[in-house]
């Protein structure tokens, strides 16, 4: 690790447990990382002319997410052999601040599809946390992108490289960072917020380009995430291993689905290979799944975010074929219905409605039903391959293509 300045702020700035408010998307997910925006009201239709936009600019090629707070937007791009962290006017697309550092592209890794960077900065107070593709973590100060640390969860904690570069979002609860690793003995590893120094590992199998999120099961937390071959449960303060279900990974490594999981402790996982799965937990707060409910084949969500409204899961279902708008009834795993409408999506909802993002560039306002797909809106905004999830801020919807940053203005309801 090399530290180029402590981090020497109020502790409380340091803690997880911050509740997002309206004008801020801190994190891979959203506010509670299920992508569900804090917006109290469900949005209006636009008109034919589409949403109205803000502002749009060019960015380097990059699928990392867009971080929101206050007034400002936190993302990532590739500038030739450099990884940059950049901080936008969230009013105007106008650069803040950049940070670059070098981060050649690894041997091992495949960039047919992108050369990333894939992971969503986290804000954590005065903090920025991002992961690029080499595993490179940085601490950076939220105003100005000064580097208050660097570790490197490959190179250096022997982290699993990826095909396709690391791609994990990181995770905070409390004064820990929690993120995939990879490797015996390190599955999950948890980081001083202040200075990346390790707290505890955990777990014996590879990361599998996915990111963990918190649970609380009956008055106690759990770290989850999926790795390949199975979805872990971890006690988040102590790194105790509290059970592991196995979970197919295709290609070995393509387990990416956040896991939801509902008040009833009950939790659906999907991937590309292993299908979908709906899983029972136990009634002790740090228990496990006690049963799976069901699995099928039948629906398999790569990628791409799943939302869900009551007792029916809405995600696109497939991967090198069709790839269907498919609503999962979790009473039984069937599929309620299929929608080829629109192209591989990603979802985030919004009051009682749901935006989608296809990867054509189009972008909707749509009801989701267990009796079918409404659409209230559409439009093309982007014209270039969209797989990354929007940011949805008070009425505001950012998102982002491989190489543009768009900023659009939702109608009000």
């Amino acid at each position: 690790m090399i530290r180029l300045r402590s981090i020497s702020l109020p502790f409380c700035l340091l803690l997880a447990t911050a509740v997002a408010t309206a004008s801020e998307w801190p994190q891979f997910g959203g506010p509670t990382r299920d992508f569900v925006a804090s917006a109290s009201f469900t949005p209006g239709a636009w008109g034919e002319t589409g949403p109205e936009t803000l502002w749009r600019r060019e960015l380097g090629e990059g699928y990392s997410g867009l971080a929101v707070h206050s007034d400002t937007l936190y993302t990532m791009f590739r500038d030739g052999s450099r990884e940059v962290v950049v901080a936008m006017s969230a009013a105007t697309g106008d650069t803040i601040w950049t940070r670059a550092y070098e981060a050649p592209i690894p041997d091992y890794m495949e960039t047919d599809r992108g050369f990333g960077p894939h992971s969503t900065p986290l804000v954590l107070g005065d903090v920025l946390y991002t992961a690029g593709v080499r595993g490179t973590l940085l601490a950076l100060d939220r105003a100005d992108g000064e580097i208050l640390f660097r570790k490197e969860l490959i190179s250096e904690l022997n982290g699993t490289p990826d095909k396709r570069g690391y791609a994990a979002s990181p995770l905070a609860f409390e004064d820990l960072l929690i993120l995939p690793l990879g490797g015996e003995g390190q599955s999950l590893v948890a980081l001083r917020q202040r200075d990346g120094e390790v707290v505890w590992k955990v777990g014996d199998l590879p990361n599998a380009m996915s990111s963990a999120r918190l649970i609380e099961h009956n008055g106690a937390k759990q770290a989850v995430v999926l790795v390949n071959g199975a979805v872990l449960g971890v006690d988040p303060r102590t790194g105790a291993l509290l059970w592991e279900h196995p979970h197919a990974a295709h290609w070995g490594r393509r387990n990416i689905l956040l896991p939801l999981f509902d008040s009833e402790g009950r939790m659906f996982i999907s991937s590309q290979r292993g299908g979908s799965q709906y899983l029972q937990f136990g009634e002790l707060g740090q228990s496990g799944p006690r049963e799976e409910l069901w699995q099928t084949n039948q629906v398999r969500i790569h990628f791409t975010s799943p939302v869900r409204f009551g007792d029916v899961v809405y995600g696109s279902s497939g991967d090198f074929g069709p790839i269907p708008l498919t609503a999962i009834d979790l009473e039984n795993g069937e599929a309620l219905w299929r929608s080829r409408e629109f192209a591989r999506a990603n979802l985030v909802r919004v009051g009682e409605r749901a935006l989608l993002l296809d990867e054509d560039g189009d972008l909707a306002l749509v009801g989701l039903s267990r009796q079918g797909l409404e659409v209230f809106a559409r439009s093309q905004v982007l014209d270039e391959l969209a797989w990354t999830p929007p940011t949805v801020v008070g009425r505001t919807v950012f998102l982002r293509t491989r190489t543009q940053v768009l900023a659009l203005r939702l109608p009000p309801p």
